[in-house]
C-alpha cells in the first residue's frame, strides 16, 4: 500500500469513527476532513514513535528503518490534506 493508500485509508476510518461519515469524497467538508486528519496525524505521531525508539540492533535495520520511512510519507500525504 502506498503512502497516500494509507493516508486515505486512515483518514476514512477516523472520519467513521470520529465524525460518523465515510468514505472520503467530494461531499466530504473540509471542517470533517481536518477533524479527521489530525486525529490520524496523532496516531501516526505515536507509531513514528515507537518505531525510532526500537534500539535493538537484532531488530533494527533496513525493514525498520523502510517503515518509518514509510510511515512518515504516510504523515506527508496527511498533512496535504490540510493545506
Amino acid at each position: 500500500m502506498t503512502p497516500k493508500e494509507k493516508a486515505i485509508q486512515l483518514i476514512n476510518s477516523y472520519l467513521v469513527a470520529l465524525v460518523g461519515t465515510a468514505p472520503l469524497n467530494e461531499h466530504t467538508s473540509q471542517n470533517d476532513i481536518d477533524f479527521a486528519a489530525e486525529g490520524a496525524l496523532i496516531a501516526l505521531d505515536e507509531v513514528i514513535k515507537a518505531l525510532t525508539s526500537i534500539k535493538d540492533i537484532d531488530v533494527r535495520g533496513s525493514v525498520l528503518l523502510d517503515l518509518i520511512e514509510h510511515y512518515r510519507g504516510v504523515k506527508e500525504e496527511i498533512e496535504n490534506y490540510l493545506r
